[in-house]
């Protein structure tokens, strides 16, 4: 790995960290048990891919008897640039980070991947060489194949890629056609209102040079939410846009590609979607046909090979640089910053280890509460919960809660469950949080799903003003995140980026 006297790495032994981890009772049985789910669920749907151990890749290591009881390690390395701007050691120092991800982890560990990610970091002073330079440094793993075992990523070829070319090209057809101008699509993309959920990644506006240097300012979050909201946000131009008919197809292979769980009946649709925009990507937008374009039509192949996409996004490990870039601007320590990195990640996960701080369970954080007298309830609300609570009981009601880290509020949107054999989403709106004796109840409004509208991409729904009491755990066991609505011509639509199907 090390070329030259001058370079310099510091090495953490991944077997022993990995160990060290496996020590915990909890989380070992963690992994057993959701291996065994897993399992559970593919045995009783033939038809689900669910986890990377479905795909063919993995299968056929596993089905070594050396590999029986083997867990899935997932690699990935990037560099990053730390700069020091000021001082005798002024210089940039480019690093190359190496992390891993224990796959077979369940989904409310993996969520806190800042807990469970170790890293070896080793200098980079090497100029980039196209083309292969010899074996691969992992080349005497087993089971790592230098082609087979590097998956797509969906956050470089679709989220940083096909999105904001999209994006992109409409805006500017927009701008031939007069029918908006630049300083309209600025103005718009400043002052559109993001729901509470969707404003964390809330784009940069989007300015004339961005448009005339056909690049779009921003994260992979931030130009995904900027592709999803396109037409609500210019939802009274987008008729007269020909080349809508590329948003639409992107949409609809974006819906399966971000699937998880993935029905493998649907592998040979995305298949025809996938050659039928990169057709239309020929016809329209010749000039703009990039490798990214040509990489998503090898994702319905990609996902027998080497499962979902999602679960094999680069996402988490990008969002891991921003770590170390933070650590190595606050020691503001140059003149070593590999050892600083290395030894203080260490020093963190030896703390997290020690504390035992990986959720394996339902937690709920109340942020905020204030105390509510029964007769202050709602008689809807009091009658929902006559059977289970008495009058004499405390009860604090919860203006936020935190569940699994995601943040619950009155106003959020969750999906209650799949309707018909369509599998049509059935949406409710928190109503009230309420504490009752150390137990928290949901009650939320239950919405009507009218119907899915093709040209913003999204459902309309209304309210139907009946309250029902939630399983929360229920509903994110179906989709784990909370959506917003967005009011288009005096009606209701919410925006969901993948599509649903039972488990």
């Amino acid at each position: 790995m090390l070329n030259t006297a001058e370079e310099c790495a510091y090495y953490v032994p991944l077997k022993q960290s990995v160990s060290c981890m496996l020590h915990d009772d909890q989380l070992l049985q963690a992994i057993i048990d959701n291996i065994k789910s897993l399992s559970t669920c593919t045995a009783k749907d033939k038809d689900l891919i669910i986890s990377n151990r479905q795909c063919r890749s993995v299968r056929s290591n596993l089905v070594r008897p050396t590999n029986s009881n083997a867990l899935l390690l997932k690699l990935y390395t990037d560099g990053i640039d730390i700069t020091n701007p000021i001082g005798p050691k002024k210089d940039s120092h480019k690093l190359t980070c190496f992390y891993y991800l224990l796959d077979d982890l369940p989904e409310i560990v993996r969520s806190q991947h800042d807990k469970i990610l170790n890293h070896i970091i080793a200098s980079n002073g090497r100029q980039i060489v196209q083309g292969v330079k010899g074996l691969s440094w992992f080349h005497d793993l087993i089971g790592f194949h230098s082609t087979e075992s590097l998956p797509p990523d969906i956050m470089h070829d679709i989220a940083e890629g096909a999105c904001p070319l999209i994006t992109s090209a409409l805006l500017k057809e927009a701008v031939q056609q007069r029918l908006l101008t630049y300083t309209d699509i600025e103005q718009r993309t400043s002052n559109f209102v993001y729901g509470f959920y969707d404003s964390s990644n809330k784009p940069p506006p989007i300015k004339k040079q961005h448009l005339t240097t056909s690049y779009i300012a921003g994260t992979a979050s931030q130009k995904l939410c900027l592709f999803q909201l396109f037409p609500v946000i210019f939802h009274d131009i987008i008729d007269h846009l020909t080349l809508m008919i590329l948003y639409t197809v992107l949409c609809e292979i974006i819906s399966y590609v971000y699937s998880n769980p993935i029905r493998k009946s649907w592998i040979s649709y995305m298949n025809e979607l996938c050659k039928r925009f990169h057709a239309l990507m020929v016809e329209h937008l010749p000039d703009l046909v990039t490798p990214k374009v040509h990489f998503i039509t090898e994702y319905p192949r990609s996902i027998e090979k080497t499962g979902l996409p999602i679960l094999n996004s680069c996402l988490r490990f990008e969002a891991k640089h921003l770590y170390f870039k933070q650590i190595a601007s606050r020691a503001f320590n140059f003149k070593n910053p590999l050892l600083i990195l290395a030894k203080r990640y260490q020093l963190r996960s030896c703390l997290l280890n020690k504390t035992k701080s990986l959720s394996l369970s339902a937690v709920t954080t109340i942020r905020s509460s204030k105390l509510i007298e029964w007769s202050r309830l709602s008689h809807s609300v009091q009658h929902l919960l006559m059977k289970d609570v008495n009058k004499i009981n405390t009860i604090y009601e919860c203006s936020s809660i935190d569940y699994h880290h995601i943040n619950i509020r009155p106003g959020s949107i969750v999906v209650h469950h799949l309707a018909h054999a369509e599998e049509i989403p059935v949406f409710c709106q928190i109503y009230c949080i309420l504490k009752v004796e150390d137990k928290c109840m949901i009650i939320a409004e239950i919405l009507d799903t009218i119907s899915f509208n093709d040209k913003l991409w999204s459902y309309q729904i209304e309210f139907t003003g009946t309250l029902i009491k939630i399983d929360i755990e229920h509903c994110f066991s179906i989709f784990p995140h909370c959506l917003d609505s967005y009011v288009v011509e005096q009606s209701h639509y919410i925006n969901i980026l993948t599509r649903l199907t039972k488990k």
